[in-house]
């Protein structure tokens, strides 16, 4: 899902693949982190995005 921001761009998630099979996951909140395999990747960022919608920000 993407959201506007107040300056009207929008933000999305985004998943980047790196060299050595790592993927990183970026949040549209700007939070991002690295993983070996798809499932937790994909795990993180949706439950991540889901905490930034409701306003509870997770420290990872």
């Amino acid at each position: 899902m993407d959201t506007l921001c107040p300056t009207g761009e929008t933000l999305a998630n985004r998943v980047e693949w790196l060299p050595g099979d790592r993927i990183r996951a970026v949040c549209r909140c700007g939070a991002e982190r690295e993983f070996d395999t798809a499932a937790p990747m994909w795990d993180w960022l949706i439950h991540h995005s889901h905490l930034w919608d409701q306003g509870r920000m997770e420290s990872t």
